[in-house]
């Protein structure tokens, strides 16, 4: 019996390339269509033979299909890559195709036409075909393994992808200040032009005209793009492929279903009048989840089912297969509970999860620490109901609006990271404000209500029973916490059996009723009890005063 592994890159380059909400859904979209296409072909190639996709099992959708495939059965990388091509080459094509026939090709300010009517069919290939022929052939790099067992199959699958072989287009222009990679998107961008020249300024002028006629009422509106945004063709592919004229050729799905990728926020800002509200960088609050020692969860297969292959292959994907069906129920059951205008599941891949708590219309400035912990109680109710053996670890990110989105995720994924390290099970709370500097807590979730619950100020307000109007002041906590480091009686300069006494003693005056069941970050043992307790406090204090100046802004 022969097993096949599959997966491609880049992913997460990919990912972070994004400036807007809508280019990181565009860019999770993206890959799964990828991922589709190899899944639906491998099945077709291998079903004859008695084979079969292990994972990613019942992929029915093209939304959050993980990359990495597992299949029964001899699956060839030539067939793989064809496969992979002709998707990509369904949504380049859909892309161009709509943009070379544009409801409106005028510029908004004056009734100059692009391309320029001097241009012919040569020179529009050589300066606007040549570039979308370069993405299609080097945008991915795919990764094959082959073995007569699942294990063999990884491990050469993980040898195969350290052996890269991935070629960039020497791209002419400035580059894109997303990803620095690409050049800018414009008509003429494959045209070659005397390096001794200036030109500089006539092609970012030429970018600049190219995106104005796609901010044209007529097409896709002022919200499409930034007065000063400067994209590359792939980047602009993302943001189109989220746009209601072009997802269902780009997707092969139909008009009517369409709504089933595309979350309704997208739908309702497509095509608006971009307020100056909405000009303002929108606040975001970043979570990703992800599950612990899942890997030593499916090794267990392999251990249980005695050395038969077909067993193992049962239990992947039967857990593959429960996953999926509860990571397809996010996309609905997170907008329900947060809100449809207030929170969107950019990738649901079975364990893995990506997604944003966001402002109900770009720059009005409502997003609150509410809806934050709101968001953190949610979660482990929607985890139970997978009905797995395994616990989640999450990092989430509030980051000032300042602070670029490439930046954001970045930081996301370090946050997941900090709280795997410190004792899974529970998420890392991350701000991120405009100057780089961050503040970082983590908490097992089992502990966030007593602590909310638990928690009295110094006038004895508690969430129980405050009202709306005047909630606990966490500031109480982090002044005294403060002054108590000033003084080395907690921190880094204070003994440690000292520190933790205050601590405690500070505990049980600001959360009468609750301590600690167990050290809180069992995966750091030198971080102490006064460590933590300084990290709460100060997390706390900063929610508390975003939340002050978002209200102020938002009147």
């Amino acid at each position: 019996m022969t097993y096949t592994a599959v997966t491609f890159a880049p992913v997460q380059s990919f990912i972070r390339s994004s400036r807007k909400l809508r280019d990181v859904y565009g860019s999770s979209l993206l890959l799964s269509h990828l991922a589709r296409a190899l899944h639906d072909d491998a099945t077709a190639k291998v079903s004859a033979a008695g084979g079969s996709v292990i994972s990613p099992a019942d992929v029915k959708s093209t939304r959050g299909v993980p990359n990495t495939l597992l299949i029964l059965g001899s699956y060839h990388k030539g067939d793989a890559q064809q496969a992979m091509q002709r998707a990509w080459h369904q949504v380049l094509h859909a892309c161009r195709e709509w943009l070379e026939d544009l409801p409106c090709k005028q510029l908004a300010n004056d009734a100059r036409p692009w391309p320029p009517a001097s241009w012919g069919n040569k020179e529009w290939e050589e300066g606007w075909g040549a570039s979308w022929n370069a993405v299609e052939r080097h945008s991915w790099e795919l990764f094959h393994g082959q073995g007569t067992t699942i294990a063999s199959a990884e491990e050469a699958l993980g040898f195969a992808k350290q052996q890269r072989a991935w070629e960039v287009p020497n791209w002419t222009g400035e580059s894109s200040t997303l990803s620095s990679v690409e050049a800018i998107v414009r008509p003429g961008m494959a045209r070659t032009f005397d390096p001794f020249r200036p030109a500089s300024a006539t092609c970012r002028q030429e970018a600049r005209d190219f995106l104005q006629v796609l901010c044209h009422p007529k097409n896709l509106g002022e919200a499409f793009a930034g007065d000063r945004e400067e994209i590359s063709l792939t980047e602009l592919v993302k943001r189109l492929v989220t746009y209601g004229q072009v997802a269902p050729k780009a997707f092969d799905c139909d008009r009517a279903t369409i709504h089933e990728i595309l979350p309704e926020r997208f739908e309702s800002l497509s095509g608006r009048m971009a307020s100056s509200a909405a000009k303002r960088p929108e606040t975001v609050i970043w979570f990703m989840a992800d599950g612990d020692e899942v890997g030593n969860h499916i090794r267990s297969f392999r251990q249980n089912a005695t050395e038969d292959p077909a067993k193992e292959a049962s239990a992947r994907s039967a857990f593959s297969r429960a996953m999926r069906n509860w990571a397809a129920e996010l996309y609905a059951k997170v907008p329900e509970s947060m809100g449809a205008d207030r929170a969107t599941v950019v990738y649901a891949g079975g364990d893995d999860v990506l997604g944003a708590l966001h402002e109900s219309e770009p720059g009005c400035r409502d997003l609150c620490a509410d809806h934050l912990m709101q968001w953190l109680r949610l979660f482990p109710v929607l985890w139970n109901q997978a009905k797995q053996p395994i616990t989640a670890s999450m990092g989430v990110v509030w980051a000032d609006s300042s602070v670029p989105q490439r930046e954001a995720l970045q930081h996301t994924r370090d946050a997941e990271a900090s709280a795997k390290a410190r004792g899974r099970d529970r998420f890392a709370l991350r701000l991120i404000y405009a100057s780089g500097n961050h503040l970082e807590w983590t908490c097992p979730w089992t502990w966030l209500d007593p602590i909310l619950m638990a928690y009295r100020d110094r006038e004895g307000r508690a969430y129980a029973s405050a009202s709306a109007a005047k909630p606990p002041r966490w500031r109480h906590l982090a002044e005294d916490l403060l002054w108590l480091k000033e003084r080395h009686a907690i921190g880094d300069g204070a003994p440690g059996d000292a520190a933790i006494q205050v601590a405690e003693g500070l505990l049980n005056a600001y959360f009468p009723g609750w301590f600690p069941p167990a050290p809180p970050e069992q995966g750091n043992p030198s971080r102490r009890l006064d460590h933590w307790l300084l990290d709460l406090g100060r997390v706390m204090a900063g929610l508390e005063r975003w939340r002050a100046t978002n209200e102020a802004v938002a009147r």
